[in-house]
Order: C-alpha cells, then structure tokens, then sequence
C-alpha cells in the first residue's frame, strides 16, 4: 500500500513535469493515473488499519467503504486500552472519541474521489441519441462533482485534479491519526513499505 501512494506522487511529479514540457496529453495521463491511485491507497490504508488493531472481522468486514471510514477511530481505538504520549495520558477507554463528519470535508471529498474511481473501476458506456448539430457540444460537455472540483469527464482531467487528490489523501489519513492520538501515521514509518505489503505480515505479527 505504501508503495501505491509512492506511485501516485510519482505520477503526480510526472504529470507536473509534463506541464513544464508543454506536453499536455501525458499530463493528463499521468494525472488521472495518479487520481486513481491515490484513491487505491486510501481504500488499502482502511484495511490496514483494521486488520492491524485486531478489530474482529465480525465487526467490520461486512461494513461499506464509508462506514469502515466512519467506524474506524470508535471500533479501534477502545482496543488499545489507555494510550500515553510525551504529553502524558491522552486516552482511557471510555472517554469521547472524534469521527468523521459525513457531511463535511474532508469527507465529502473524500466520497467524490470515491466516486470518481468507481467510475473508472465499474466503466460503463454511455449512449445518447444526438441531433447531428449537437454532437460537438454532446461531446464537449463539462461537469465536474461540486466539493472536490474532480471532473466527471477523464478528458478533463488535469493536474490541479490530481493535486486535490493527493490533499484528500493526506486530509484523510491525518484527520484519522489525530481521531487515533498520533497511533496512525507512526505506523508506515516503523514497519515500512515491505512490511506492509507482505500478504503474510499479521502472521508474522502474531507470532513474534
């Protein structure tokens, strides 16, 4: 998972590069292959999570994409028991813990940067019956999801877009680490990108 966000920041850089090289078609390339990883990293980044605070399968393998967002701080953070910092005891089981807002950002955007990869993911043709002098303007049409400003149309995808994304990304992940008192983030940086991908790495957790 560690790896895919790294492949996201480097399509990003590639589709800045791109623009510096006036190159505007792979910009466009790069900047919707760098969308859609970055909302791959994301949905890896929530299983991690789970998976890694022992969270029963029971409680959260049933749950929508959304829901495993929502529930993620209140369904894992009472297992870690009291957690302490440098700044001393910042949780006990039992006090508030912080979610989500789902009607605000960044979640919002979050759900449309969702949306967008299911519309690649799940590609459906789309076909309309246009009077010939409309076909240019049917072809051309714009619109893009109102929060993030991510365009529905992959043509119109440019690297600004892919900068949003990655703010999602980041917004998401933090927000999650704070909900969680700093026990998040800390994570990718001990264990490293390896560890992370191997398919057998709650084994190996388990047993050491």
């Amino acid at each position: 998972m560690t790896y895919l966000v790294a492949d996201a920041d480097f399509a990003l850089q590639s589709a800045r590069s791109s623009i510096n090289q006036k190159d505007a078609a792979a910009a466009g390339r790069f900047a919707r292959t760098a969308i859609l990883l970055y909302a791959i990293s994301l949905e890896g980044f929530i299983n991690f999570i789970y998976e890694y605070f022992e969270v029963p399968e029971s409680s959260w393998k049933h749950l929508s994409f959304k829901d495993k967002w929502l529930r993620a701080s209140t369904n894992c953070l009472p297992l870690c028991g009291i957690v302490e910092t440098e700044a001393g005891v910042v949780y006990r089981p039992g006090d508030p813990i912080q979610m989500f807002a789902a009607e605000a950002e960044p979640f919002v955007s979050f759900l449309e940067l969702r949306s967008f990869r299911n519309s690649l993911a799940h590609l459906k043709a789309a076909f309309a019956e246009v009077e010939p002098r409309h076909v240019e303007v049917h072809l051309n049409r714009e619109g893009c999801y109102p929060a993030s400003l991510i365009p529905y149309y992959l043509r119109l995808v440019r690297v600004e877009h892919a900068e949003t994304a990655r703010k999602i990304y980041q917004a998401m992940t933090t927000q999650l680490d704070l909900q969680m008192k700093g026990m998040i983030l800390k994570l990718f940086e001990i264990e490293g990108g390896a560890w992370v991908e191997s398919p057998d790495w709650l084994l190996n957790r388990l047993l050491t």
